[in-house]
């Protein structure tokens, strides 16, 4: 690695987010931790983002920008800003968050202090499109345990909004992780393999401002967005196929299986996963059943 590298990389992949762009730039570059890489892969943008990005490039140094010259799909350029990565830490970036100027700073010291912790962050306040605030989000779950099976169940067995995936972690443990991809959900795999890799933290403070509004891209995928728009955001998936609770449970199985466990953890582990998929089942049958009586 080069001496004059920082060892932090914050990765911004974007598509047309020319709405939100510069608010989530200006909020990463005014960091009190300054000594960073911000890296900007752009997929094949039609909107003003690319005059926006060239424009910051510009006059911050730190700044690398990167851009598609097809859409490679937002999961796939997701982790190509990964691969540009060559520091200690990284943390994915959306376009359309912002976060308070010690968000950095905390994280990165927290990682410092605790090398059993791999990934940090903060709890996040809601915002709604016009940066209004909604309300505060706090996960219940104790991804910070010492036992795995426990992290694993913190993490996939509360429903989230997969904030974790926005702070900073150790890049040596996400280049181990598996590469999930070509499904809706496919981070919460991501997230349930880091979890059994190490302990997640969770600082308290708010200093993460999540934008939730109809056009995002998490809430595009739930909201029943025609395949038309969803095929906008990411060509390679197959929106039409309804395979995702198979395939998210198949790739967390296969991830208890590959990552390094003692034999009862894993087996700990497993018997986790199949009462999270008896829970699921249970309440599908609930809904399928009050359906039929109404």
């Amino acid at each position: 690695m080069s001496a004059s590298l920082p060892r932090l990389c914050v990765g911004l992949p974007v598509y047309n987010g020319e709405k939100y762009l510069a608010q989530a730039l200006d909020s990463l570059l005014e960091q009190t931790c300054a000594d960073f890489q911000l890296l900007i892969a752009d997929n094949a943008s039609t909107d003003g983002t690319e005059r926006i990005c060239r424009t910051y490039a510009a006059r911050d140094p730190r700044i690398r920008y990167y851009r598609n010259t097809e859409n490679i799909g937002a999961a796939r350029n997701w982790y190509y800003v990964f691969e540009l990565c060559q520091c200690e830490y990284f943390k994915w970036a959306a376009h359309d968050d912002i976060y308070a100027p010690e968000f950095l700073q905390r994280c990165v010291e927290a990682l410092d202090q605790d090398h059993s912790i791999i990934l940090c962050y903060t709890r996040t306040k809601v915002i709604d499109a016009h940066g209004n605030f909604e309300r505060d989000f706090a996960l219940a779950g104790d991804t910070h345990s010492t036992k795995p099976h426990v992290r694993l169940y913190s993490m996939i067995g509360i429903d989230l909004l997969c904030v974790q995936m926005y702070g900073v972690m150790r890049a040596e443990a996400l280049r181990k992780a598996h590469v999930y991809m070509g499904y809706p959900g496919w981070d919460r795999n991501t997230l349930a393999e880091l979890s059994l890799m190490g302990r997640i933290c969770e600082l308290p403070e708010y200093l993460f401002y999540h934008r939730l509004y109809p056009e995002a891209w998490g809430a595009a995928i739930n909201s029943g967005m025609s395949i038309q728009k969803l095929l906008l955001y990411d060509p390679t998936i197959n929106w039409s196929a309804r395979i995702t609770f198979s395939k998210r449970f198949y790739n967390y199985f296969a991830a208890v299986s590959r990552v390094p466990l003692g034999r009862f953890e894993r087996m700990l582990c497993y018997l986790q996963l199949l009462r999270l998929i008896a829970d699921k089942s249970a309440r599908r049958f609930n809904v399928a059943f009050r359906r039929l009586g109404s």
